[in-house]
């Protein structure tokens, strides 16, 4: 081992003096103002039709409601929820692939569990993509919350959304011998699996996730492509110790991510940040839990590069990796800026790892990885493990600077090493030295290797989240099951097909909730139930209040006089009478207008 300062350990020590300057400094990564997410006002409330306390029966697998709560997320405004609600002891809805609008969230309420679908024809991007290994990379499979440009739209409440992934497939109505982790396991051997992530953002600003607890999804649990500002908050995710091919969450090509007060118990990486596609950038990982898998980890893939990561105030309990970084040749790129502060491992196998020799050796190409400005600030490790600084040759090094990092248990069952590694030492206490070939360490070792304590760090996985809530609940109404859907197979409906609905014998019946009697058009609550009614019976009774009627949008025609009347001080029973003449108004009109083209015709 060199212990001298040659010319490139001084350079390399003098950058990461400068980035610890900074790092004192400076403040979350993320350029946005981010705040604790705020539920929406709720535009519509869906009651469960199924009762799974145990999960969903076998007899209930063909109740898919996929297209009863698209249809609300078609209908609902920008700015505005859609709230799947429980219903007495049922509490469970089972659906497809849903497709968030602009500007639209999901709410998925207290004790209410939305189940994925086993059946992979409901994720298809194209006809039979899904639910097999392929030798392409190409999408095949949606997610089962999927926002496609859909800005400003998110998933939030104190629900469960359940993958499902350990379950056996369902495909034309019968059980497989094989689940989605089967394909996993499968496409290690050769190809790309197909299954479905549990929330898929693609191309979509300013996306959230919070309160919800995610488990056991196929694929990612939430993935982010392609965007500008994703918030995740207050989550709970929850996969087996044993499956690793489902991480927690997965920005790529994106900028201005924050994950904070999260609990994250995966077998796979529970934030992997894998530039891919294009560079990752300026993420703020705050006050957030990790229990298994891979800890935070950035790579394998790091051909897009990584820049501006903060981590701040991370517990990492039995986790295999605690802070990971890793990559190889053929697929690497820049990693710069990247700070830990604040952390606390124990019972990890490698509580540290950085390795830019991932998987196999390689010689430098254009894409070869570069690690840099790395900074470990104020972490606290115990409970042995591997320590390892791995730099991809003589010609690059990884640059990486120890800022009062100690083994809380420096006699325990550690493995120190490094190769190709510009470490830089303090001014923070450091208790242990990571020697190896063509590693120069600077900086002072020692000092008092006092920290704050990390006990109440390590806290159990928590059973429930509050999110605040900026709406009261509306009454409960029960509910009969909807008829069995095909899911996605079942034509898109349009943004005005629920209120066409009101005038036709559609299976979806509107009424009126009876809270917030004085809100705006926009902001009117509208709760769908599967049930088929007479035309007559669809029709809500319309109520004076305020110089207001509120009821579901009607032709204009009706409305126009609806509101004539109600600013008028009308009573309810001359509205009614005034509506019935308009509705005869307006037959009587299109059956001219149809007499006059046929005249004409």
């Amino acid at each position: 081992m060199n212990v001298q300062a040659t010319g490139h350990a001084k350079k390399a020590a003098l950058v990461a003096g400068l980035w610890s300057i900074a790092g004192l400094c400076g403040v979350a990564q993320d350029k946005r103002n981010v705040t604790e997410p705020v539920i929406p006002p709720v535009c519509i409330i869906l009651h469960a039709a199924l009762h799974a306390p145990h999960g969903i029966e076998p007899k209930d697998e063909l109740w898919v409601d996929t297209e009863r709560i698209q249809m609300s997320i078609n209908h609902c405004g920008r700015g505005q929820a859609v709230e799947l609600s429980s219903n007495g002891e049922r509490t469970a809805f089972l659906s497809g692939t849903l497709r968030l609008r602009r500007g639209v969230t999901l709410l998925v309420d207290k004790d209410v569990t939305l189940y994925g679908s086993r059946n992979p024809r409901d994720y298809d991007v194209h006809p039979g993509s899904c639910g097999q290994v392929t030798e392409s990379r190409r999408k095949g499979c949606r997610a089962l919350i999927e926002a496609d440009h859909a800005k400003n739209s998110g998933v939030m409440g104190e629900g469960v959304m359940d993958g499902r992934g350990g379950e056996e497939l369902l495909v034309n109505g019968a059980d497989q011998d094989m689940s989605w982790r089967t394909l996993a396991e499968e496409a290690q051997l050769w190809g790309y699996r197909q299954v479905p992530q549990l929330i898929g953002s693609d191309h979509s600003n300013h996306f959230t996730v919070a309160g919800v607890t995610l488990k056991d999804s196929a694929g990612a649990h939430v993935g982010f492509h392609k965007g500008n500002g994703l918030t995740v908050w207050g989550v709970k995710i929850d996969a087996p110790s044993n499956v690793h091919d489902a991480d927690g969450v997965v920005p790529s090509a994106a900028k201005n991510i924050t994950v904070a007060d999260s609990y994250i118990r995966t077998g796979s990486s529970d934030i992997a940040m894998v530039p891919v596609s294009g560079s990752i950038r300026n993420v703020s990982a705050l006050r957030n839990h990790v229990y298994g898998g891979q800890g935070i980890a950035i790579g394998a893939e790091t051909g897009g590069g990584v820049r501006s990561v903060w981590v701040d105030d991370l517990s990492v309990d039995g986790a295999d990796k605690g802070i990971l970084l890793q990559a190889d040749s053929p697929r690497g790129g820049n990693v710069r800026g990247v700070t830990y502060q604040d952390v606390c491992i124990r019972s990890s196998k490698s509580p540290i790892l950085m390795d830019a020799l991932y998987r196999k050796p390689g010689q430098m190409t254009e894409r070869s990885p570069v690690f840099e400005d790395i900074v470990l600030r104020n972490v606290r490790v115990s409970g042995g493990g591997q320590l390892q600084v791995r730099g991809l040759d003589k010609e690059h090094h990884i640059g990486i600077q120890l800022d009062g990092v100690v083994l809380t248990d420096p006699d325990g069952p550690y493995t120190l090493s490094s190769i190709h590694a510009n470490i830089l030492q303090g001014p923070g206490p450091v208790n242990f030295m990571l020697m190896g070939e063509d590693s120069v360490i600077s900086g002072r070792l020692g000092g008092d290797a006092r920290q704050a304590s990390c006990a109440a760090k390590f806290v159990p996985f928590p059973a429930t989240t509050t999110l605040v809530a900026s709406a009261e609940p509306v009454p409960e109404k029960p509910v009969p099951k909807p008829a069995p859907s095909a899911g996605m197979d079942a034509p898109p409906v349009s943004r005005d097909a629920i209120p066409n609905a009101v005038h036709t014998s559609a299976p979806v019946a509107v009424r009126v909730a009876a809270r917030q009697p004085s809100m705006p058009v926009a902001q009117r609550v509208y709760v769908l139930d599967a049930v088929e009614r007479p035309v007559s019976q669809q029709l809500t009774e319309p109520a004076c209040s305020s110089g207001h009627c509120h009821t579901a949008p009607q032709h204009r025609v009706v409305r126009r006089v609806r509101m004539r009347h109600c600013r008028a001080g009308g009573s309810c029973r001359s509205v009614r009478r005034t509506l019935r003449t308009a509705h005869r108004r307006v037959a009587l009109r299109r059956r001219l207008h149809r007499i006059g083209q046929t005249i004409h015709g």
